[in-house]
């Protein structure tokens, strides 16, 4: 069959693509006024470097017409789509629907003042990145694409969007509404307005405002960054220290608020309907997001606690999704944004049934084993403080070798300093052995390991294409090992270190009982 007549986006495409350039030459313009040392005062050159802008403005507006006119698709009746771009060189581009791993159909302000939905599409070996996105969409031909890339009737697909929420809740887990009548597009679960805070408080997004202050900082000319660094350690001596106290508790308080609330407005609305092949997730307030994702594309569950959340008793759970044969071709996709441990089962029950449970017991690494998780970190705390000494001046490195050789002692508060951070490398060893686990079902292994944050990783069993079972002579006169599961299409495997013998054969016996055949090493 022939391919279908040749479309173009909506005509709101230009005009975000043109609203989109205007912001990027505004930012362009603060920064050359930053940088020269202007300031915000408009005088006569400014005015000139103003109209310059808004002449570059027309310009690409013109460039985004010409853009949104040579960009063209269809799709045959064979499912592959077809794109074509570029107005010197042009490029067409095929892509078929059994590439085809996620469809994503977002709404930002822009686009939801023009009516219309912006359509990503991600492919096998595409790395998270999407191949083609379409920048204005009406909904109704979004939904339409999104279901002849999918394979999917269109009378199965949703023309309307997602499913309104229900007023109805019982720990996350709702029964569906009455009101949802259309076959396959049930409600499964929404994210209240209680537990949506929740997450935003103890999401640990701090950094990133920091980061970007940092960043804005860092725009500065050095002679201002000078000064105003000059300014601020005057300000800070000549003041008692409990207003600076004050005034940085009140920093980290606003910065905290700001995370807040830019997460809820990001995951507000957070829902899951069901699809005929897998989930629908929907959320966003000021920006919205839909995706699909099937089932048989799911691989593992992630359940991550960060230290807040595990004293809550709460976490977040996402899954990794199967994204084509090539090496790295995977994608974490969160899931349920805070869901409390005991809900974890029966969550998992009515949302991703195809996915294995996961274990409350796990096999622990053994008692001798201890010691090898401390040193770990307590060596590599000896790293980062070294190398902090040597960055920060590179004779404190120099009178640290040579002062103990002369008898001459450290003073009590480098002492106490190198004290502390070490206990604390070896305390983050002692949780890394304490937490981390290993358990076996008939449905696939679950994983346990801590880092920042306590991640429990579930495989499916027909995920795992082997196990290597792995211990250099050290390892063997503590009788340890390490388990690795190799990963269907995964960059690396999936590693359980320092774990006992008997934790070993039994991960040699599943691998042997559920595929069939032994891929696993001997020690």
């Amino acid at each position: 069959m022939g391919p279908k007549a040749m479309r173009r986006q909506h005509l709101a495409a230009v005009y975000i693509d043109g609203c989109w350039n205007f912001v990027s030459f505004f930012f362009y313009f603060v920064a050359y006024r930053f940088v020269s040392g202007g300031g915000l005062a408009l005088d006569t050159g400014s005015v000139v470097f103003i109209s310059y802008v808004v002449v570059l403005g027309f310009f690409s507006l013109i460039f985004s017409f010409l853009s949104w006119w040579c960009f063209t698709y269809a799709v045959d009746e064979a499912g592959v789509l077809r794109v074509r771009t570029g107005l010197l060189f042009r490029k067409n581009r095929e892509i078929r629907k059994d590439r085809v791993q996620v469809v994503d159909i977002e709404a930002g302000p822009l686009q939801q003042i023009c009516g219309v939905v912006s359509l990503k599409i991600e492919t096998a070996g595409g790395k998270g990145e999407p191949e083609v996105v379409f920048k204005a969409l009406k909904k109704t031909v979004a939904e339409r694409l999104k279901a002849d890339l999918e394979g999917v009737p269109h009378s199965e697909a949703t023309a309307d969007g997602p499913v309104p929420h229900t007023s109805e809740y019982d720990g996350g887990l709702s029964e569906p509404s009455e009101s949802v009548s259309e076959p396959g597009r049930e409600k499964l679960f929404s994210l209240p307005t209680r537990d949506l805070f929740l997450f935003a408080a103890t999401s640990g997004r701090l950094g990133y405002i920091f980061a970007g202050g940092y960043f804005i900082f860092g725009q500065l000319p050095p002679e201002r960054i000078a000064q105003l660094e000059r300014y601020l350690s005057d300000s800070i001596l000549s003041v008692d220290a409990s207003v600076v106290l004050f005034f940085g508790l009140l920093l980290f308080l606003l910065a905290w608020l700001i995370s807040v609330v830019a997460e809820m407005f990001r995951f507000a609305t957070f829902s899951i309907n069901q699809r005929r092949d897998g989930i629908s997730i929907s959320y966003g307030l000021l920006k919205k997001r839909r995706f699909d994702i099937q089932s048989d594309k799911m691989r593992s569950i992630v359940l991550r606690e960060n230290f807040i959340r595990r004293l809550f008793g709460i976490a977040s759970l996402h899954v990794e999704v199967n994204c084509g044969k090539e090496k790295s071709s995977k994608e974490i996709i969160l899931v349920c944004p805070l869901i409390r441990i005991g809900d974890v089962e029966p969550f998992r029950q009515r949302c991703l049934p195809s996915l294995p449970e996961v274990p409350e017991a796990f096999d622990a690494p053994p008692l001798r084993s201890a010691h090898r998780y401390i040193l770990r970190k307590v060596l590599l705390g000896l790293g980062i403080y070294f190398a902090f000494w040597y960055l920060s001046d590179s004779s404190t490195l120099v009178q640290f070798l040579s002062e103990p050789l002369q008898g001459v002692e450290f003073s009590t508060r480098q002492l106490l300093s190198s004290a502390v951070w070490l206990f604390l490398c070896g305390y983050f060893g002692f949780l890394e052995w304490r937490y981390s686990g290993i358990a076996f079902n008939e449905e696939g292994v679950a994983i346990r390991n801590f880092g920042f944050a306590l991640n429990t990783t579930v495989l499916k069993r027909r995920s795992v294409l082997g196990v290597q079972l792995k211990a250099h002579p050290l390892m063997r006169l503590s009788r340890v090992s390490t388990i690795a599961m190799l990963v269907a299409s995964g960059e690396s495997s999936r590693t359980f270190r320092f774990a006992s013998y008997a934790s070993s054969q039994k991960a040699f016996r599943w691998y042997y009982r559920t595929h069939g055949e032994t891929q696993a090493l001997k020690l």
